[in-house]
């Protein structure tokens, strides 16, 4: 019960720090990617996009979150804590393998439920696009393709 009341006072603290424009809208915090502020009649209500997903001012529909690849945080670095799940290091995302000599394989994450997502023969998955791409793309390092086309890459030491 302590927690939830501090966690309504610091929200609280933070939409009234929040000063709305004119227009009514959703509006991104200065220093949190994935925090935005929602505007309506001049009252600014403190929102967090789903854990995993950042706020891009740009798009034009309601739901502003979207994959952190796709969006320019620019010096927006900070996020909320993840909350993490066995495949899923945040909640919504694609994440690499676990295994890091894993490279043609990843997790799709959605709301903690983690889809694995074998990349097309030959190709590998890149964390920076969210994407499987060729090999030097990836810039996965010390890769070299097994002879079984069904194994795909594996780790050199």
């Amino acid at each position: 019960m302590k927690v939830f009341i501090v966690l309504a006072a610091a929200t609280a603290l933070a939409s009234a720090q929040f000063k709305c424009p004119v227009k009514d809208g959703q509006y991104e915090d200065d220093r949190q990617c994935d925090k935005f502020y929602e505007c309506v009649d001049g009252a600014a209500t403190m929102k967090l996009c789903p854990d995993g997903l950042v706020f891009d001012p740009t798009i034009r529909k309601i739901n502003k979150c979207d994959q952190p690849f796709n969006v320019d945080c620019g010096d927006r670095t900070e996020l909320q804590p993840p909350k993490p799940n066995h495949q899923c290091p945040r909640r919504n995302g694609f994440f690499a393998h676990p295994d890091a000599a894993v490279c043609n394989v990843f997790f799709n994450c959605i709301e903690g439920e983690a889809t694995e997502v074998k990349c097309t023969a030959g190709l590998h998955f890149d964390e920076y696009s969210g994407t499987c791409v060729w090999p030097d793309a990836a810039g996965r390092q010390g890769m070299q393709r097994t002879r079984k086309e069904d194994q795909g890459w594996i780790r050199v030491p």
